[in-house]
């Protein structure tokens, strides 16, 4: 039994339709039992009631919907946000699947890779860059977009506390060991937007927990593409790096870069190309 977890906003209320229907076209909901859906507060009940709820197979009690009250908590508390998220999944007692609304699945092998009963937390661990080190060893996380989380990764959720992260983002100087002291306002970016970062690398790192790679599992255009923020790219070129790699998904994300807005129009004109070609 697994919980399917997803966050959409205003902005990713269309992708997030799309997800639910490749979801279906992939035969994928039927290693679920549950979905939790998330809104950010420019979405309300009502609209996802009507417009996603009916694209799940499954009755209303299997279905949660939760929604942020704070008008900025994502923005600034965005890691402490999400793992209050967490938290209310991890009530189910159930594994934990966490898709984001920007990835498109190639085949139902997505599913067969992703789920690992086994493990604390899978996904595809990736190196922090700027690089650096933690307790002796690279700093690495679970990349955004596709993440697993077993027994001990959702108990480890369920008793990390908000101060752990104040307590990192002041003390970390002396916990991780950064490679380039004149770019440390990059690093302070990631530890303080980038959930992933925190949540599946360093707590989890400090707090021992195994993360395990997925090979294949998905890309991202930064790690198949030099200068992929260059304008020289065009879009034909983004879908051909993302089909030469052999991903079982594709993750158009944009968002710690400004990229967001040119990366949704791509994935929804994939998402057309793809459903008129069947």
């Amino acid at each position: 039994m697994r919980t399917l977890l997803i966050l959409t906003c205003a902005h990713d209320l269309c992708l997030t339709r799309n997800l639910f229907k490749r979801i279906a076209r992939v035969d994928g909901w039927q290693y679920f039992t549950h979905v939790h859906l998330h809104l950010d507060h420019d979405v309300s009940f009502g609209a996802a009631k009507s417009l996603l709820a009916p694209l799940i197979p499954y009755s209303e009690q299997n279905i949660r919907l939760t929604r942020s009250d704070e008008f900025d908590a994502w923005h600034t508390r965005r890691t402490e946000t999400m793992l209050i998220i967490y938290k209310l999944a991890c009530s189910l007692n159930q594994d934990i699947v966490r898709l984001d609304p920007d990835l498109y699945i190639v085949s139902s092998e997505f599913f067969e890779a992703l789920i690992k009963p086994s493990a604390a937390i899978a996904g595809k661990l990736m190196p922090l860059y700027p690089p650096a080190f933690i307790q002796g060893r690279r700093f690495d996380f679970i990349q955004g977009g596709a993440s697993y989380w077993g027994e001990e990764g959702r108990a480890y959720l369920q008793g990390l506390r908000v101060s752990k992260l104040d307590y990192f983002r002041r003390t970390y100087k002396n916990l991780v060991d950064i490679s380039f002291p004149d770019r440390r306002n990059e690093y302070e970016y990631f530890f303080n937007n980038a959930e992933d970062v925190l949540l599946s690398g360093a707590l989890a790192i400090i707090a021992g927990i195994e993360r395990t790679n997925i090979p294949r599992l998905q890309v991202s255009s930064y790690d198949i593409m030099p200068d992929y923020r260059s304008e020289k790219w065009a879009y034909t070129d983004f879908v051909a790096s993302y089909v030469a790699s052999g991903a079982l998904a594709y993750h158009f994300e944009g968002a710690h870069d400004g990229r967001r807005a040119l990366m949704t129009k791509m994935l929804q004109q994939f998402y057309w190309e793809q459903d008129s070609l069947k």
